[in-house]
């Protein structure tokens, strides 16, 4: 004999046809938190190297605008001119 809808146990309820549960359980929670971890342990170390190349990319950037300045400014004054590079004072 069927019960009225406010006498059922909860899992008579969910097998009720057009009836569905909400929410995640918490095996779903964690196999999807687990995913997210392995693919942010995979991204993050390549972030950290494309910064260190951009860093040396506007070095090397800095570099050749200096040495180009030299050879501008030693052809404008027909002397040798000089580039000094002094990584301690960042010049």
């Amino acid at each position: 004999m069927d019960r009225p809808e406010e006498l059922k146990t909860s899992s008579q309820i969910l097998m009720v046809p057009g009836h569905y549960r909400r929410g995640f359980t918490l095996l779903e929670l964690l196999v999807v938190m687990a995913i997210i971890a392995v693919v942010t342990a995979l991204v993050i170390p390549r972030v950290g190297n494309s910064l260190s190349n951009l860093e040396l990319k506007a070095s090397a950037r800095s570099v050749a605008a200096c040495l180009r300045y030299a050879n501008t400014r030693a052809m404008t004054v027909k002397k040798p001119y000089l580039a000094v590079i002094d990584p301690a004072k960042n010049v």
